[in-house]
């Protein structure tokens, strides 16, 4: 998407938020970043990013919460907590103890951000699911004891709230209500392909040699082609493309991949599974060679 083609609106905004992003190592289109800008700037419902397991959403509300220095309150939804932990508990005397989402309203910093992480991990038709499905609406949860409603005060700017969810877009919009679903805005994340990768290659790190960026663009794709251990995120490709750079690489070989392959595996085993993919698909990724993926 580039600007010149849409000359009736200001991308000045969402210009901005990428590159603040992409300083902090995480890289997302123009079209990604005005969303995310937009909802920052209305504050009128939830951000929702769907998409496959290692595709970003997490690593992208981090670093949202870095570029407007938000307070965070994360809810992990596959860490199994319960409506104690999110919301609130009565305690023996019967007084309100508070859990994250309580604390998050209650806060009373100018910028407070709730990361719900994973909520298709919440089972259907729970408490929790209830909610949170209430609290991501409303900015509000409502104490079945005492009927008492609890609210961020009244002279602070709302909360920001982003969900993630590994579910389909089908079964996500399915388990959300739909006064949720008209509020939020949903951005569907997906793991860039070779062309686009080779494109942020060249951007982040100008001196990398092009045919080694390419390769480098090629041979993560095959990874996540042949299902090894994990997605390689933008970052620890654009890091390795600049390791690769400050040794002057102008090949990649099965040795190369080797000597650097601290940049992409963590741990002995990733390492390992690492070296056995690369025997198999370097050959293929040298194959592909005489297609350009980018310019010069």
């Amino acid at each position: 998407l580039k600007t010149g083609g849409l000359p009736n609106i200001d991308l000045r905004g969402a210009e901005e938020w990428r590159t603040q992003l992409a300083v902090l190592g995480h890289f997302i289109t123009l079209r990604e970043a005005l969303a995310v800008w937009t909802w920052f700037r209305l504050r009128r419902g939830p951000l929702v990013l769907q998409g496959e397991p290692g595709c970003g959403k997490t690593s992208l509300l981090r670093r949202i919460g870095q570029v407007t220095n938000a307070r965070m309150y994360w809810l992990r939804c596959y860490e199994r907590v319960g409506a104690d932990a999110a919301l609130y508990r009565m305690s023996e005397r019967g007084e309100l103890v508070p859990g994250k989402l309580a604390l998050a309203l209650a806060d009373r910093a100018e910028t407070v951000m709730v990361a719900i992480d994973e909520i298709d991990k919440v089972g259907d038709g729970s408490e929790l699911e209830a909610a949170l499905l209430e609290f991501a609406e409303e900015q509000t949860i409502t104490i079945n004891e005492t009927e008492e409603v609890l609210k961020r005060p009244a002279d602070l700017p709302p909360l920001l709230i982003g969900i993630t969810s590994n579910a389909g877009p089908r079964q996500l919009r399915e388990s959300l209500s739909k006064p949720l679903l008209r509020r939020a805005k949903m951005l569907l994340l997906e793991h860039p392909d070779a062309t686009r990768m080779a494109d942020i290659l060249r951007d982040e790190v100008p001196h990398l040699d092009q045919g080694v960026r390419e390769d480098v663009a090629l041979f993560i794709e095959a990874l996540r082609r042949d299902h090894w251990e994990k997605p390689i995120c933008l970052a620890e490709a654009v890091l390795w493309g600049a390791t690769l750079a400050e040794v002057g690489c102008t090949e990649l070989t099965e040795e190369i991949v080797g000597w650097t392959s601290y940049d992409l595996a963590k741990g002995q085993q990733e390492e390992t599974s690492l070296l056995e993919a690369t025997r198999r698909l370097i050959k293929h990724v040298h194959a592909r060679r005489s297609h350009p993926l980018s310019a010069a």
